[in-house]
Formats: structure tokens, C-alpha cells, sequence
């Protein structure tokens, strides 16, 4: 086996963000970039030589056929390991110490085609991670045997579910650090629903769902309120980081400041921040806060990230209203000059009860039904910044595209009620999208909060909505989540 010359891969710098202490050998192509870091294609074959001290790895990887197998093969004759394949990204755990050599050869079976690309494509490669001890490696295993089996029953539709949720949706914080609230911000509707919420801190959250962290992979913060506000953000972090789950939360970027980046330097975070505008009287449009101290935190944490493995994760966030369309170009040049990762634009709800804002906005000019975009002038605004994003190189994340490329498969329409749990201060979620919960927390009763919990998650609103997606329709809860894109989709569909 050859070693990789200069230039096979990328810059030192991104291969090691993704081999680590391994050394890659061959059956690689150039190092590419997304909004979630670096990642490497490998072809069918593959091979990477291992350090002597390390029995244990887990690695991050892409798979696009339904179902395959990954052949690793040591230098004896009779050293092979097998492991199934499933779709997308996952964890996969390795157990190395019956293999004498340091060198191991990877075979992809079946290769899939990838439509625009003629090269020989086996799996993305995201990072491989030496697991310290036996207690890591038997965590991994469990997240990961919960995975495949969610999975599964995803496929098959199922709608009582013996698999956890490989996701989990919180509130990192309930306060918000902005007084007036941003003029789009449903404060006083949601924080009316959090009344009866028997959440305490979010470490307190966190412990008492101890069962169903065990098995998540991540976990979102989903709350109203601005998570660098909480006292216990460092312990959070380490804690997720003990129980190996990442996470992703949304910030106004006010409070990202010397100490809070500190926190997060080198942690498996994904950070959202919410700027959308180019300009200093844009934003004022839309939160009271300053736009040049936002956009200097910002690329004060894109340096300095640099040097803990590009973490966290930075992504600016821009909801499209009619208000910025104008100024997009002007705020992808802004943006992207800070050095962040990737930008993500999204849109505001669309149901009707939000269309009438309070008295503690920022701004009394601010005409939400008149900010709401059409789904053609939308669609049109999507294009051209796709477009922007492809021609500068920068990643773009599309809220529109969430769950589209299950419209034309033959499972599930959606994947939220399999793969994901809502335990919030306003209640039960079925999905990122809703707006009222499907199992309000006068609902509890006497059960301690992990009963109910586990409860939820195969309770009969669940099933049903499972059912529905799994044929390919949308329950009534569904329906009434107008801002999804699924239901807008299917809204336009018979609109013309």
C-alpha cells in the first residue's frame, strides 16, 4: 500500500480533522467541505493504517444505497471484519485488537451511482475517532444498534416503536437576553404555553432523561429564549460531550463574548446565529441589538476556532421576508467574510394566529402578513441564492428542502415522529414545526416525567401520525403545522 503524496487529499489541516492519528493510505478522492465540516469519498476500495495503540475506533460515514455491507480486511488471510450499511449519515464501530497488521483495507459493497458525478463513489467520510476505553465503545454500540433498528422501523412504517428516538429536542433556555423581543418572535403566545412546564434546569432535564439520552445522538435546542444565557452552559456542554452527543443551538450572537466563546472552543456544537440584514438600520428592523458587535463575535470565534479542530460549527441564519430579499448579495458578502461555515435561510410561519404581533416587539412598523413570502416568489428568491452559494463556494442550507428527498421514495413521508423527540417547556412536539403540542403537560398526572415521556413516544397520537406519513399522507396535527414544507408544498400543489 502507497503512501498519499501532496495534494491527494487536501490540506493537512482538514485530513487530520477527518483521519485524526490515522494515516490514509489510498482509495481517496480530494478533501471536500459542507456546512458540517470536512468530508472525503472514498472509491470501493480503501485503506488507512492504523496507530499501534489504538483497538477502538469509531467512524463517521455516508452511505447512499438503501442497504450494503463494509468489508475490512486485516493483513491475515482470515482477519475480516463485516458490518451492514444503512442510508445516510451514522456511527460506525470497528473492534480492532484481532488485527496483527496496521494497515486495513476497506471494500464498499454495493458502490451506488451518484447522479452528476462519474467518479467511482463508495461512502463520505466524516472523521474517524480512536474510542478510549471499553465503557465508550459499549456506549457507541448501544447508540448505534438503536440507530440501525430506528431505522428499520422508519423504512417499514412502523407506528409502535421498540426503538428511542436517535434525537432529542429540549429548551437549553427559557430567557431571552433581547427586551424588545425580535418583531417576528411569538414570545407571548409560547411563554403562555410554558406555564404549566414541570422542567427545571436543563442539566435537571437532562438527568431525568437519562434513559433516553443513553440512545440519542443529538440533541437540538428547540426553546424561546437564548441559550448563551444559561449559568450551566460549559457543564451542559461537558456533559453531552461525557454521554457523546452533539448539539445544535440557536443564538442572536449578542452574548457570544471572550468568556462564553471560550466555552465553546472545540466542542461537537453546531451554532445557529440569527442575522437578517446587511445592514446596521436593516437589522434594527428586526431586533434590538447592534449588527457590527454581532458580526465582530462572530469572526473573533471563526479565528479562534481554528485551532480546536474548527469547533464548533457556525452557521447564519436568514429568514427571508419581503423586507430583505433585496439585500441577500449584500448579506452573503457580510457573512461570509466573518469566516463562517455555512449560511441557512428559512421563512417565517405562515399560520394565521402569528400574523398579529404584540406589543413587546422591536419594531411597531413590522406588518407580518405583509413580510410572509408567497411559495413562487420564494422558490424564485431560493434559486438565486442557491446559485450564489454554488458560484462563491459557500454552503447552503435550505429549511424548504427539509425531508425532500422523501417525496418520491416508497417510505415515510416525514422522518420527525420516528427519529426525533420534542420534550419542551410548552409540551410534547410532534415536529419542529408545530405550534401547539400534541400532549400538553396537564396531561402528566402523577407519572414522573420519564413514564410520561416513554408514554408519548408510542402514545396513540403518535401511532396515528406515524400511520398517515407512512402512507404517504398527513395527519390532521400535521395540517395544522402550516409553516412545514411539506404541508406547503402540498398546499401549493392544490392551490394550482
Amino acid at each position: 500500500m502507497r503512501s498519499p503524496t501532496p495534494g491527494d487529499l487536501g490540506t493537512i489541516a482538514s485530513e487530520n480533522s477527518i483521519f485524526g492519528p490515522f494515516q490514509p493510505l489510498s482509495g481517496f478522492h480530494q478533501i471536500e467541505e459542507d456546512e458540517l465540516g470536512h468530508f472525503v469519498w472514498t472509491r470501493r476500495i480503501f485503506q488507512v493504517r492504523k496507530p499501534s495503540e489504538v483497538c477502538r475506533v469509531e467512524i463517521n460515514f455516508c452511505y447512499y444505497g438503501e442497504k450494503g455491507r463494509l468489508l475490512l480486511n486485516g493483513e491475515g488471510s482470515d482477519q475480516r471484519i463485516e458490518t451492514g450499511l444503512y442510508k445516510g449519515w451514522g456511527m460506525y464501530l470497528f473492534d480492532l485488537s484481532g488485527l496483527t497488521g496496521p494497515d486495513l483495507e476497506f471494500v464498499v459493497d454495493p458502490v451506488i451511482p451518484v447522479a452528476g458525478d462519474a467518479r467511482e463513489l463508495g461512502v463520505m467520510i466524516r472523521s474517524f475517532e480512536p474510542l478510549q476505553d471499553q465503557e465508550q465503545y459499549e456506549l457507541v454500540r448501544m447508540k448505534m444498534s438503536n440507530k440501525r433498528l430506528n431505522m428499520h422501523e422508519f423504512l417499514e412504517g412502523k407506528a409502535l416503536l421498540s426503538s428511542y428516538p436517535p434525537r432529542v429536542r429540549i429548551d437549553v433556555e427559557t430567557r431571552c437576553n433581547l427586551l424588545p423581543r425580535c418583531t417576528y418572535c411569538h414570545w407571548d403566545a409560547t411563554k403562555s404555553m410554558e406555564e404549566d412546564s414541570p422542567l427545571g434546569s436543563t442539566l435537571d432535564t437532562i438527568s431525568r432523561l437519562d434513559e433516553f439520552l443513553a440512545h440519542a445522538e443529538q440533541i437540538v435546542d428547540c426553546g424561546y429564549g437564548e441559550p448563551l444565557l444559561n449559568p450551566n452552559l460549559s457543564q451542559i456542554l461537558e456533559e453531552l460531550n461525557t454521554r457523546r452527543i452533539r448539539l445544535e443551538m440557536t443564538s442572536n450572537g449578542v452574548l457570544l463574548t471572550s468568556d462564553i466563546r471560550k466555552a465553546l472552543l472545540g466542542r461537537q456544537l453546531v451554532l445557529y446565529v440569527s442575522i437578517d440584514s446587511a445592514t446596521e438600520q436593516g437589522y434594527r428592523r428586526y431586533r434590538h441589538a447592534s449588527l457590527d458587535k454581532i458580526l465582530d463575535n462572530l469572526r473573533n470565534l471563526c479565528i479562534e476556532k481554528r485551532k480546536y479542530g474548527n469547533f464548533p460549527r457556525v452557521i447564519v441564519s436568514f429568514i427571508a421576508m419581503s423586507s430583505n430579499l433585496g439585500e441577500f448579495e449584500q448579506f452573503f458578502d457580510l457573512v461570509r467574510a466573518t469566516g463562517v461555515d455555512a449560511i441557512k435561510i428559512r421563512s417565517l410561519f405562515c399560520d394565521p394566529g402569528f400574523e398579529v404581533m404584540h406589543a413587546g416587539a422591536s419594531s411597531q412598523d413590522f406588518d407580518y402578513r405583509r413580510e410572509l413570502l408567497d411559495s413562487a416568489t420564494l422558490m424564485e428568491f431560493l434559486d438565486r441564492a442557491k446559485a450564489l452559494a454554488q458560484s462563491a463556494g459557500m454552503p447552503l442550507m435550505c429549511e424548504r428542502d427539509f425531508c425532500g428527498d422523501l417525496e418520491s421514495g416508497g417510505g415515510p413521508l416525514c422522518t420527525e415522529p420516528w427519529n426525533a423527540l420534542y420534550v419542551l417547556h410548552r409540551g410534547i412536539m410532534q415536529c419542529c414545526f408545530a405550534k401547539s403540542p400534541v400532549l400538553a403537560w396537564n396531561q402528566q398526572g402523577d407519572k414522573p416525567l420519564a413514564q410520561f415521556v416513554r408514554d408519548a413516544w408510542n402514545s396513540p397520537i403518535f401511532q396515528e401520525i406515524r400511520v398517515a406519513l407512512a402512507r404517504h399522507g398527513l395527519h390532521e396535527r400535521c395540517t395544522e403545522a402550516k409553516s412545514c414544507p411539506i404541508v406547503r408544498k402540498r398546499m401549493a400543489k392544490q392551490a394550482q
